[in-house]
């Protein structure tokens, strides 16, 4: 009996299966590799529907120096032609690229900045008050973080549910208690998770 290999052809799988398929990978995987298994991938890949949700989060062996990464967030951004729902920033970014995908993702839903060195409090509020939509936020920074910033977001963002804000210093060292009542009284439907003090 001969071995017989058995190769897949990829472009056979109906147009929702591949959508499915790259919904689920990262930026880098989307823009540099699923781009180039077939000609009906790279179709799938252009359309905006397959932009909706960004995930920049890397695996541990990315070697995060070869690539520009807010170049590659810039042109993920610009492909979902203002239908992106969801985005998650990890280990890179600024307070230019949050200002970018607020001014070209006014339907976002969940913004995510995490361990992202070049992103301030301020860049986070001025991108915030322009997603009127927002219901999930979530900030991992070391960043000042004011109350009335806080006050500021939740009246922005009306449908805002959840806010999760890790790994700020409080008060006496000059940055905001996320347990403080005030600071938080305009964003009383939320949850606050994680906060923690140093």
């Amino acid at each position: 009996m001969k071995n017989r290999k058995y190769h897949r052809n990829w472009a056979d799988l109906p147009p929702e299966l591949t959508s499915s398929i790259l919904l689920r990978l990262n930026i880098h995987d989307k823009l540099n590799n699923a781009q180039k298994v077939c000609k009906s991938w790279r179709r799938v890949c252009k359309d905006p529907s397959t932009w909706t949700k960004i995930e920049t989060r890397m695996s541990k062996n990315f070697d995060v120096w070869k690539y520009d990464l807010e170049a590659m967030c810039r042109h993920a951004v610009d492909l979902s032609r203002g239908g992106l729902l969801e985005i998650n920033i990890e280990d890179f970014g600024s307070d230019s690229l949050l200002s970018y995908i607020a001014d070209r993702s006014s339907n976002l839903r969940r913004l995510g900045a995490v361990n992202c060195g070049g992103i301030t409090s301020f860049g986070i509020f001025k991108a915030v008050v322009k997603l009127p939509l927002l219901e999930e936020l979530e900030v991992v920074t070391h960043s000042f973080i004011s109350g009335d910033h806080l006050k500021t977001v939740g009246k922005s963002c009306p449908n805002l549910r959840t806010l999760k804000i890790r790994q700020l210093k409080l008060n006496g060292m000059g940055y905001v208690d996320c347990g403080d009542e005030i600071a938080l009284a305009s964003l009383k439907r939320c949850v606050v998770f994680a906060t923690s003090s140093f």
